[in-house]
């Protein structure tokens, strides 16, 4: 982590999703406000142990993950957020303690507000209440769907609705998809709410049985519709 001098010629939150209503004038008061703080990939940039700390960040450059541990020490990925998106609004809401951890994937710069800064930001422009509330409502949803997902769903199930999630039709056409980046065992265990373990058996099962192939670093589904079918969604 390593703190920066703000220099509005190159550090900018007119890209920041729920400031983009904001009058050029108050975007600036607001960056001045703000702690600008670079970030190297795999820094910890929010931790639930941090009881003390209420900012909110916006994430100017970069990508970070949000994630909880599990009982086993295995890892649950909650988000991925990209350059525009903000964090940390719970806490400053509230002034209760972190609800997960923030870590960079990447190499991040963030800006951090102050919480009594942002909760005036908050009362003064309404409209910016709304956008945050319409946030909450996503982010409830997203997590029901989750939390389904979670309790009703086999490991393997969840694996391959990870593997549909992040697959794209392959571009030549012939109506099999690809997982360009396969992630790792880890990662995908920690979206699926399983462990490495569990993920490669299940890419076993699918190469045996032939709805999946490897191909280097990327998969390729030659059977999405079994592929669905085996994860429980038709």
């Amino acid at each position: 982590m390593q703190i920066i001098d703000y220099n509005s010629a190159e550090f900018s939150l007119a890209d920041i999703h729920i400031l983009k209503e904001l009058p050029s004038e108050d975007l600036r008061t607001i960056e001045q406000k703000c702690e600008w703080i670079k970030f190297d990939a795999n820094d910890i940039i929010l931790d639930p142990s941090d009881t003390d700390k209420h900012e909110v960040y916006f994430l100017v450059e970069g990508k970070v993950r949000i994630a909880n541990d599990r009982d086993d020490s295995e890892e649950i990925s909650l988000a991925d957020l990209d350059a525009g998106s903000h964090f940390g609004e719970l806490s400053a809401i509230d002034a209760q303690g972190r609800a997960a951890r923030v870590r960079g994937t990447e190499h991040c710069i963030i800006a951090r507000l102050e919480r009594t800064d942002f909760r005036a930001l908050l009362v003064e422009v309404p409209k910016l209440s709304l956008q945050l509330i319409e946030h909450f409502v996503s982010i409830i949803r997203s997590m029901n769907e989750r939390v389904t997902a979670l309790t009703s769903l086999t490991p393997h199930q969840r694996i391959f609705t990870e593997f549909l999630r992040i697959s794209e039709p392959n571009p030549n056409g012939d109506g099999t998809w690809v997982i360009s980046v396969v992630p790792t065992h880890k990662e995908i265990a920690s979206w699926s709410g399983t462990n490495k373990s569990e993920v490669a058996n299940a890419i076993g099962g699918l190469v045996r049985n032939g709805v999946m192939e490897r191909h280097h670093r990327s998969f390729r589904i030659k059977d999405h519709t079994k592929l669905k079918l085996l994860a429980g969604l038709s």
